[in-house]
């Protein structure tokens, strides 16, 4: 009965074989020592002299605690895999750390396969929630961010309008000064004229008064003496005298003007184009309200640093600044200026590259808005074109807020908005002051 059971497992095949140490190993790795072992004596049984039966032995060897077998470096013991699966030959560490990452999880326990992939769906769907949550409360916050800066540009450009606004002011009651008419009704300007033009420079800090005829010829001038020399700067003249009405407008100034006109330049502006913001104001004969005349005021604002930094000063941060295109169609700053943080310090710097005013070129009249590195560290950005006199964009306002205050949204609001508003009001009192003194 002996030698027929074992001529039956002695003629076992090559798959029965596997299978025998398939079984055997997986009794093995579940902890069922006896049963691994009579499996493995089973295989070696039926294959005594084969590979798959000194597999069986060492295994054997290994699990009665009989010894460590050392296999000769000459002759490795051969890698037995089944259907894609390897086995493990014997329980020593240099093999276990032979045996890639990958095989080892798949030979694990179904058990601890089921609770690895628990914690690894589970980690995967933290890291998952947290990445898809950053990105949103970051793009919620740099799209608030360029709201801010969008808001904050209607400030630097209501404090760009100011200076313009007081001139068409105070020239407009100018015009209707009686040496101012009489000047224009005679064509010839009295010394009293003269004064009048100059305190008008003087006192608004401007580098044009002007008293022009009805055909543009200059009769008083605060600067050169210009005197029957045709002042009519992009036909602004013709067009108050056509129209009646005064004119505010952003132009641009060119050096032969300037060298005319020898104004008191600002600090660094010489041998170069200038933005200028003009008013033409219409004179009138009290008779008849004929037009026989009009007034001209200009201010340059390149190199003028009072609007970027009352903008800078009002939200205590940020970047400001006005770029204008000049005569050889090129874009360049008149003002920009960084804020430090550090004791209101301010530093000159111009935008790394044009794309936004280009953006704005396109949409006159609309403010626009990128991203950008300035000095690295990155700010959004917003730009509004200004319109000349034939409606092209001439100017551009540009407003940048730093990312490091998307945090904190609340402190884009102006500072101190009473007191400036008390401010605006003791500047308007002493505006009228001055005005009544200019007169005579």
């Amino acid at each position: 009965m002996q030698s027929e059971l074992t001529t039956q497992t002695q003629t076992l095949n090559e798959d029965q074989l596997l299978g025998l140490v398939t079984r055997a190993s997986a009794l093995q790795q579940s902890g069922l020592q006896e049963e691994a072992l009579k499996v493995y004596e089973e295989l070696q049984t039926a294959d005594p002299e084969g590979r798959y039966g000194q597999m069986a032995k060492k295994a054997i060897v290994a699990l009665k605690g009989k010894g460590t077998i050392v296999e000769p470096k000459a002759s490795p013991a051969p890698n037995l895999s089944f259907r894609g699966i390897a086995y493990q030959t014997a329980g020593r560490k240099d093999q276990d750390n032979a045996i890639p990452l990958l095989q080892k999880l798949m030979n694990l326990p179904i058990r601890r396969k089921q609770l690895l992939g628990l914690l690894t769906s589970q980690f995967i769907s933290i890291v998952s929630l947290v990445g898809i949550g950053s990105v949103l409360i970051v793009t919620n916050l740099r799209t608030q961010l360029v709201a801010q800066t969008r808001s904050e540009l209607a400030v630097t450009k209501i404090n760009y309008n100011i200076k313009i606004n007081q001139m068409a002011f105070g020239f407009r009651g100018q015009s209707d000064n009686t040496a101012i008419i009489s000047a224009a009704l005679t064509r010839k300007a009295s010394p009293q004229v003269l004064e009048i033009l100059r305190n008008e420079v003087k006192a608004r800090e401007i580098e044009y008064a002007t008293l022009v005829d009805s055909r543009a010829v200059i009769l008083a001038n605060a600067n050169a003496d210009r005197t029957g020399q045709t002042f009519n700067p992009n036909n602004l003249v013709t067009a108050a005298i056509q129209s009646g009405e005064q004119i505010k407008t952003t132009e641009i100034v060119t050096w032969a003007e300037l060298a005319k006109e020898a104004p008191p330049l600002p600090e660094g502006v010489a041998n170069t184009d200038a933005l200028i913001r003009y008013t033409v104001t219409p004179v009138r004969n009290p008779a008849n309200k004929a037009i026989i005349g009009a007034l001209i005021s200009g201010d340059i604002v390149n190199n003028k640093r009072t609007i970027a930094e009352q903008t800078l000063q009002a939200f205590n941060s940020g970047y400001s600044a006005i770029y204008f295109q000049n005569s050889q169609n090129q874009l360049q700053p008149a003002i920009a200026l960084k804020s430090t943080g550090k004791d209101n310090d301010l530093i000159s710097i111009g935008l790394p590259t044009l794309d936004l005013l280009n953006q704005a070129t396109a949409n006159p009249g609309q403010p626009v808005t990128t991203r950008q590195i300035l000095n690295n560290q990155p700010y959004a950005l917003a730009a509004e074109a200004i319109l000349n006199s034939a409606g092209e964009p001439i100017a551009f306002l540009v407003r940048g807020t730093p990312e490091s205050q998307n945090s904190k949204p609340q402190n884009s609001k102006p500072q101190n908005s009473k007191p400036q508003n008390s401010n605006l009001k003791t500047h308007h009192s002493k505006l009228k002051t001055q005005n009544s003194k200019l007169k005579p």
